[in-house]
């Protein structure tokens, strides 16, 4: 697998971030991404970052087909960590890369079934 461990450490990181962008406060959850790497120091331009990050959010809340779109999420984050050098947690990408490796199995199972929908 893409991750080792799983740790109590990781859940509260992951809860901590989403439940920044369940409150659509994506520039916070930029913020506790580069809290929880490793080397903080190296990470250029902070705020360039979690201002990409905030944008993503404000996309997936305003497209209202944002569940066709994780891969395109996950893309984002892991392109403004590259871009920002924001050495990010194993943890938060290997649950991130779960969901989708979920949601194409059930997807392959039952081409119309509705895996998350929007409340």
């Amino acid at each position: 697998g893409i991750a080792i461990e799983y740790t109590d450490y990781d859940h509260e990181m992951l809860i901590e971030i989403l439940s920044c962008f369940l409150k659509y406060d994506g520039y916070a959850g930029g913020l506790k991404i580069i809290e929880h790497t490793k080397l903080q120091s190296d990470v250029s331009d902070p705020h360039g970052f979690c201002t990409k990050i905030k944008d993503m959010v404000l996309m997936a809340r305003d497209n209202p087909t944002f569940f066709d779109q994780i891969s395109n999420c996950i893309s984002l984050i892991c392109e403004a960590a590259c871009d920002h050098h924001v050495l990010m947690a194993q943890g938060f990408i290997s649950v991130a890369l779960s969901v989708k490796v979920v949601e194409g199995a059930v997807i392959q199972i039952e081409p119309d079934a509705v895996v998350a929908p929007r409340a």
